[in-house]
């Protein structure tokens, strides 16, 4: 049975006055379902809370949310949640991000669909990183924030094409094989607090919470659509290269992206991750983010431009 791994994420930046600790568990239960997701588990800390879900993670602070999906989920409908509660005055910055799909087809709304829906709810413009018929991530931005807090940085890491012990050990989900995996991500980020889930019959998702940072894995190991993001937040330029090494020399993906926004405003600088550059694309973003997409493979190196709407 096919499973769509590329996610759909949104964040959400409230204003200082709302405090979204005040909200209650059925108010985020309603958020998660108006996606099409459920709530698996969750665990807090003084400083966040993390949702693990049926298609993916929420996490929650004070001031703002970030929720990933997968699958056929609708995370355009959970803007739509909120903005029953919310008015626009309230948010600061709001992003969406949709991957491109194995198949769109399958989806319940286009891309077109997503992001015309979210001008009618609130001003934004429109970014496609990468070419259309090729890798890309469109990016919807609206914002009022010019200069982003220093620590409000993200790494993405969306790993294809894949076949290593890892990987092998998510296809068949032994105990063996679940301490192996487990064992990964307790060796590279032992100072995470986890939360984990394994599907039936595959499939794996987990969460990592340190202080106001934290990590998320999503793997849909099936051949031959196989598929694992890593993202991690509060990740300096400077340590990135680092991070990205770790997670490659586990699932030793033929191809991958990485997606970097800098608060700085700065472009990612070229890694040397031992892969060929296929798409190389930097944009400036009215958050006063710099946001870097890179396609890697074993192909020739490749370069597009970034298309703003």
């Amino acid at each position: 049975m096919f499973f769509e791994g590329p996610e759909k994420k949104l964040e959400v930046q409230f204003v200082k006055k709302i405090n979204l600790f005040d909200k209650s568990d059925a108010f985020f239960q309603g958020l998660v379902e108006s996606s099409g997701a459920q709530i698996l588990s969750t665990f807090a800390t003084g400083e966040m809370k993390a949702y693990l879900l049926s298609e993916s993670s929420l996490f929650v602070w004070p001031h703002k949310i970030t929720m990933i999906t997968c699958g056929q989920t609708g995370l355009v409908n959970a803007v739509k949640y909120l903005m029953k509660f919310y008015e626009k005055w309230d948010i600061e910055a709001l992003f969406y991000e949709r991957k491109n799909e194995y198949h769109p087809e399958l989806q319940s709304t286009s891309v077109t669909q997503d992001m015309d829906a979210l001008k009618l709810l609130i001003d934004g413009r429109v970014l496609r990183m990468g070419r259309q018929d090729d890798h890309h991530l469109y990016v919807f931005e609206h914002t009022k924030v010019q200069k982003p807090d220093p620590k409000d940085t993200t790494l993405q890491i969306l790993m294809y094409d894949m076949d290593s012990s890892a990987v092998h050990a998510l296809r068949q989900p032994d105990v063996k094989s679940k301490a192996h995996i487990e064992d990964i991500f307790k060796e590279s980020f032992f100072d995470y607090q986890t939360d984990d889930y394994w599907f039936d019959p595959v499939g794996y998702s987990m969460n990592g919470v340190s202080g106001e940072s934290y990590i998320t894995v999503h793997a849909t190991p099936e051949y031959p659509d196989s598929y694992i993001s890593f993202e991690m937040s509060q990740v300096d330029q400077s340590e990135a290269e680092s991070y990205i090494h770790k997670v490659l020399k586990h699932f030793e993906p033929g191809s991958f992206d990485v997606i970097y926004y800098d608060s700085a405003g700065q472009p990612l600088k070229d890694l040397d991750l031992n892969a060929s550059i296929r798409q190389k694309v930097f944009c400036p973003m009215s958050s006063g983010h710099g946001l870097s997409f890179y396609q890697y493979s074993k192909s020739p190196n490749d370069f597009a431009e970034a298309h703003v709407f």
